[in-house]
């Protein structure tokens, strides 16, 4: 693989032909291309221990990546008990400072032409004798990380698979900055032992050339590929290299070869990592690709109905190096797709082009491109507000794939989708491809690094939920294809716009949705059994059920329903005592006599001389006590409380026990006594007083409709205003015109 010729800073024929020709990219201006440039912040103070430094010339990098590639064992010493490694596909450390000898400092290496862009770390580490290291990443550049929502760095060894790392922290490493972070973490390691940390699952350029070999069946792999049976048609061709040399494939997927078929079929292109850091797209992507060959039936009908078009790595460069978003060139490759340049962003460049081609041979119905989210849960869509040339209101058909997807689903969140189009974006693929190509299902698929939430709570991806989202997508597209033609007159019709209630319907419900409505339903479920269960032992404090509970000094229950009145607790003695003591004014307060034991002090009384009663009524929250024929019926308080005044007063009799009677003094009433009566009136004599208002109010309603003065005299006075009905009121209550005869 021979790297791209250098473009010329002067125009030809101006200087003499052995002028040395150098590179320019971007403000760089050296004299030889620089590929890293050095970290120019001091992040640790101790003593260095390991150092990872990069080719600084575009030539050397060839031989680098080659060898990054080949899979040489590590390059450090192995001469101490710990060492670093680096220099592998995906390494990104550049400084380790040692602290003890059982804590480090590590300093992540920028992408490469930059000095920033540190979100993705990926490194070895080894150690000869069995003991924990404690690792400190200091200059991590995620504010909003997973990390704080509970995503854990993935620890992997060879001999045990994953490992758990201990007190996991993430803090900022400056008290003033607000740009990096410190990843702190213990982690056990057995003798001689290598384990390799990155902060999620990665995906190499070598496991993308094995996906390859796996399709193709074949352990050595040519520049192109063509595979056709009677099942399906797959071929793999060289699109162009990158700027330090790696091939970049086109994939493509149909049924089988038969022309005249695949005249009429149409179209989707997909592409993914355009960001190196993101390799939870690259395991979306193979998944689907997998699913596309498979022999499921929803495969073969998609094989039948589509062209599918793959170019699964986009920037093998960036993920070789082990940077985080940018390319070699130090540009981040997804913001440039308005103006790429053939020799600094050659990936990019030949895929618009290769888009623009294709666009005119075949109709393409939809643009993917696989993104990991460093920040969010689950998977979600981004797209654009509206179809190509359509106005705001023809915003259902780029909705209807994504609401199909969460339909199928529960890992996608529709709620999370987002369709518009920003204008610090509008150099992205999806709204290029959008708008400048005319594909209006242009879709950035988007998958938290971390995990999604099920309703309940989060769970971390694993291979199986990857397999899921990429079949998942499969299917949702089959589904859409179908569901776009029941629907294609009436989107014609209506200009791409289809009622609320009415995309809904032909959509369907979202899964998570569905799911989160079912963990609540049990929620509730055992809230109301919990409830019940503690229902059947719970008692109210005071209750009239465990007062009766209570029992007399011989052991035998008392019911209070054999006592028709309080007083044929005592005779006549006792009680003319207690009313001439209350009517003195030689009642203590509440507070300071409201136990039995003060009372038998005051009134020298025994329990062996006297015959107590087994319970004693009580004020509660809504109803209270009174002394009358009937002593335990309840009395419901007043709503407003302006008219009413609550007069407690306690009557304490010569056995010891708290009378509670409440006097009730209703301002709006002619008398209290009135107002006990009206308290205990049987039903009929409710009724037949309710007569007397209704007849009453038609009696005012008829006197205003003669104009005749209403005498005041007969309304009562609240609060010292007087209080009228309506009458307007009162008439459109009481009375209907009937309808003509």
């Amino acid at each position: 693989m021979e790297l791209p010729e250098p473009i010329p800073l002067v125009e030809p024929g101006k200087y003499a032909p052995d002028t040395k020709l150098i590179w320019k990219i971007r403000q760089f201006t050296p004299t030889d291309f620089q590929i890293c440039t050095k970290n120019p912040y001091k992040f640790s103070v101790y003593p260095l221990y390991a150092s990872f430094p990069q080719p600084r010339i575009l030539k050397d990098m060839k031989t680098f990546i080659k060898t990054l590639i080949s899979n040489i064992k590590p390059c450090c010493s192995l001469s101490e008990d710990v060492s670093f490694d680096s220099y592998f596909e995906g390494g990104n450390l550049e400084f380790v400072h040692r602290r003890t000898l059982i804590e480090y400092d590590l300093i992540l290496k920028p992408d490469t032409n930059t000095n920033r862009h540190t979100h993705w770390f990926m490194f070895k580490v080894h150690k000869k004798i069995p003991g924990t290291l404690k690792l400190n990443i200091m200059n991590f550049m995620k504010n909003q990380s997973l990390i704080r929502k509970g995503m854990r760095p993935l620890a992997f060894s060879e001999t045990r698979g994953v490992i758990d790392i201990r007190d996991l922290q993430y803090f900022k490493t400056f008290e003033d900055s607000q740009k990096f972070n410190t990843v702190s973490f213990l982690c056990d390691f057995n003798a001689d032992e290598w384990i390799t940390f990155s902060l999620c699952r990665p995906y190499s350029f070598t496991q993308l050339q094995n996906l390859y070999k796996d399709i193709e069946d074949t352990n050595e792999l040519n520049s192109t590929c063509k595979i056709s049976n009677s099942k399906f048609l797959y071929s793999r061709e060289l699109l162009c290299y990158s700027l330090g040399g790696l091939p970049v494939h086109l994939l493509t997927i149909t049924g089988p070869n038969e022309s005249i078929i695949n005249r009429h079929k149409k179209a989707a292109i997909f592409t993914g990592r355009v960001h190196p850091g993101e390799t939870v797209g690259s395991y979306v992507l193979e998944n689907f690709i997998r699913f596309l060959l498979s022999d499921l039936p929803q495969a073969i009908s998609l094989r039948t109905e589509f062209i599918f078009k793959i170019i699964p790595m986009l920037n093998p460069d960036g993920v070789v190096c082990g940077n985080s978003r940018t390319s070699l060139s130090g540009i981040d490759l997804n913001r440039i797709w308005n103006c790429p340049d053939p020799v600094q962003h050659p990936c990019v460049y030949y895929t618009k082009s290769f888009i623009q081609m294709f666009v005119q041979k075949k109709e393409v119905l939809m643009y993917g491109d696989f993104h990991g989210h460093g920040k969010k849960l689950g998977s979600f869509i981004y797209g654009c507000n509206k179809i190509v040339n359509g106005s705001f209101t023809s915003w259902t058909k780029v909705r209807l794939f994504p609401r199909i997807l969460a339909k199928n689903s529960a890992l996608f969140s529709y709620n999370e989708c987002i369709f518009n189009i920003d204008p610090d974006k509008e150099g992205t693929g999806r709204i290029v491809i959008w708008k400048e190509i005319g594909i209006s299902n242009s879709f950035t698929i988007e998958t938290s690094l971390y995990g999604y939430h099920n309703g309940k709570e989060i769970f971390p991806h694993t291979l199986e939920s990857y397999s899921e989202i990429g079949q998942e997508i499969g299917k949702s597209l089959l589904e859409y294809t179908h569901l776009l033609k029941s629907l294609e007159k009436e989107l014609q019709l209506t200009g791409g716009w289809l009622k609320p209630n009415k995309f809904k319907e032909v959509s369907g419900t979202p899964a998570l949705q569905i799911l989160t409505r079912k963990i609540e339903t049990e929620k509730k479920e055992l809230r109301y059994i919990d409830y019940r269960e503690s229902a059947k032992t719970y008692t109210r404090p005071n209750s009239r059920s465990q007062r009766s509970k209570l029992k007399e000094p011989t052991g035998k229950n008392l019911d209070c329903n054999q006592y028709s009145d309080w007083k044929t607790f005592f005779n006549s003695e006792e009680v003319r005592l207690a009313q001439e003591k209350i009517h003195l004014g030689l009642e203590s307060s509440a507070e300071s006599s409201s136990t039995e034991s003060s009372l038998e002090l005051e009134l020298d009384l025994s329990p062996s001389k006297i015959s107590r009663r087994p319970f004693s009524p009580c004020v509660d929250e809504s109803v209270f006590w009174v002394a009358n024929p009937h002593p335990l019926k309840s009395i419901r308080k007043e709503r407003d409380p302006a008219r009413c005044k609550f007069v407690k007063q306690h009557t304490y009799d010569f056995a010891g026990c708290v009378l509670d009677n409440m006097i009730v003094k209703n301002t709006s009433s002619d008398s209290f006594a009135e107002n006990q009566r009206n308290m205990f009136h049987s039903r009929a004599e409710r009724k037949r007083m309710h007569k007397e208002r209704m007849a009453k109010t038609r009696s005012m309603s008829s006197k205003r409709d003669a104009k005749v003065p209403v005498d005041t005299s007969e309304f009562k006075l609240t609060n010292e205003k007087l209080f009228i009905i309506r009458p307007k009121v009162q008439k459109n209550y009481f009375f209907s015109k009937m309808p003509p005869r």
